[in-house]
């Protein structure tokens, strides 16, 4: 990530963004503005977390690796969100890979140098309690999504989630583990969306041609999740 340094620019983003209401302190010159590329990495998995860091616009995705070298894609933040959060509590000891879909400003405090000051802001633990539950109350609704709604919706879900600019190139053996289903039924709902004109195939990419259609069938899967 580059930092930015301007401060005009900080000030404005800071204030845009109000992170400052998370906190009873004045954190304006505790917090430094940071720029990530598309593809480029916020935290690589396994390091140790030295900053709370906002997303103050963008999407990223979220993933793990197990102990037999196995990749999960685990999430898909977008702005606005909080990551190391559950590093500074000890909760977990090293950072999850997080990786950026598009450009993201992100603001960021030293946890090195302020963490103990952060844990004793009330204000700022009441504003964690909330974002983590939140969080959670996201994860259980997009669990209850996997059981509830037919793959078709789901999968356009999950393009919608990760594609780019209009271009969705995640491996269909992560979607498919993803979303809890076969590769197999994966490919035939993917073909069914091709053969809709949803959606087109240009040897790895996919790119999107119908976005209303897509979001007509995530509608109601969008409703569960606010």
């Amino acid at each position: 990530m580059k930092e930015i340094k301007e401060q005009k620019q900080i000030d404005r983003i800071i204030r845009d963004s109000e992170f400052q209401k998370y906190f009873s302190m004045d954190i304006k010159d505790k917090t430094h503005l940071f720029l990530a590329k598309a593809n480029e990495h916020i935290f690589e998995e396994g390091e140790s977390a030295q900053w709370l860091l906002y997303m103050t616009s963008g999407r990223a995705k979220l993933r793990s690796t197990s102990a037999n070298g196995k990749t999960t894609l685990l999430d898909f933040p977008k702005a606005p969100w909080f990551l190391g959060e559950i590093e500074l509590f000890g909760t977990r000891t090293s950072t999850l890979e997080v990786k950026c879909l598009e450009d993201s400003y992100i603001l960021g405090i030293p946890t090195e140098e302020y963490g103990d000051m952060l844990l004793n802001d009330n204000q700022f633990l009441r504003n964690m309690c909330r974002c983590i539950a939140q969080k959670e109350t996201q994860r259980v609704a997009d669990l209850m999504n996997q059981q509830g709604f037919p793959l078709k919706n789901r999968l356009a879900d999950f393009i919608l989630r990760c594609s780019v600019q209009g271009q969705y190139k995640e491996r269909n053996v992560d979607a498919a583990e993803y979303l809890g289903v076969s590769y197999r039924h994966l490919q035939e709902v993917m073909s069914e969306l091709i053969e809709q004109h949803m959606i087109t195939k240009h040897q790895r990419v996919y790119t999107i041609c119908n976005r209303n259609a897509l979001e007509k069938l995530t509608s109601e899967i969008n409703q569960m999740r606010n």
